[in-house]
């Protein structure tokens, strides 16, 4: 590969123009322009992550409070109505997620258990204050919610850890991705752009300037000469028989003999 990267870029060199380099050009803006949006969205998103976990600590914590507080016959309504509130904002967290991917729909499900086995508790501890539950039912119905609680904290911490990584591997690679891209494009600006126009100003067997560049050359050190009111001179060289070496030691040995006129006009 390495003996064939200068015939291919040679080769490509032939075949880059402005419209691929400006191709690759909007290839590379518009992958650090996606890069920079995932980012974006990822990190609010692993914020949202920190508030789940840390509401559905609350709700876990709140119910064995809420249940040793009955049990004493201490009847805590604000935290029952905390507790109403922090399975709102769960839910609500939960649906403003915006990259849903692995555990979500588990996740979810468990928030709808979580919140039908709370409505059972706060039936429990109406009937429990009638005195038509015991303190053993009550418990039970506790124990029950507080497992379903634990699974929606486990849940969310497992999803919030998955994303981190997912966050990380996607940050990794539309960088390299990004840093690929501006690689080719630098070698497509500096190596294949300039040797397109190098060959377009210059002889590609000997190396001279061409028809085209020496054209130009003679209209710039013209104009210089005339406003500077200088002399202006032009040398000409010719090759006296050349076409007799062609046609007898043929067109490889002529244009050996081109380069090395070449290589002495240049050391002259």
């Amino acid at each position: 590969f390495l003996r064939s990267a200068p015939f291919l870029l040679k080769k490509l060199s032939y075949k880059t123009g402005s419209k691929d380099i400006i191709t690759l050009t909007s290839i590379v803006l518009g992958l650090f322009a996606v890069t920079i949006i995932l980012i974006f969205l990822m990190s609010i998103d692993m914020s949202r992550y920190s508030e789940l976990i840390n509401e559905t600590g609350k709700i876990r914590g709140g119910i064995q409070r809420v249940v040793k507080l009955e049990l004493n016959n201490v009847h805590d309504e604000v935290q029952l109505t905390q507790i109403d509130n922090l399975i709102i904002e769960a839910k609500k967290l939960n649906e403003k997620r915006l990259i849903k991917i692995t555990g979500n729909n588990e996740y979810t499900a468990l928030l709808k258990v979580l919140d039908s086995k709370w409505e059972l508790l706060k039936n429990g501890i109406i009937h429990f204050r009638n005195g038509t539950f015991s303190s053993e039912v009550l418990i039970k119905e506790s124990e029950a919610l507080w497992v379903v609680s634990n699974d929606v904290v486990s849940s969310i911490e497992t999803i919030s850890h998955f994303n981190v990584i997912l966050y990380y591997i996607i940050v990794v690679i539309c960088s390299f991705g990004v840093l690929s891209l501006f690689f080719v494009l630098l070698i497509t600006k500096f190596y294949i752009r300039d040797k397109i126009e190098y060959l377009a100003e210059h002889d590609q067997l000997t190396g001279l300037a061409n028809r085209h560049n020496f054209n130009n050359i003679y209209e710039r050190e013209y104009s210089i000469a005339i406003r500077g009111g200088r002399e202006f001179a032009l040398f000409m060289c010719d090759i006296d028989y050349f076409k007799n070496i062609n046609d007898k030691y043929g067109h490889d040995t002529g244009d050996s003999v081109l380069k090395e006129i070449a290589k002495t006009i240049r050391k002259e």
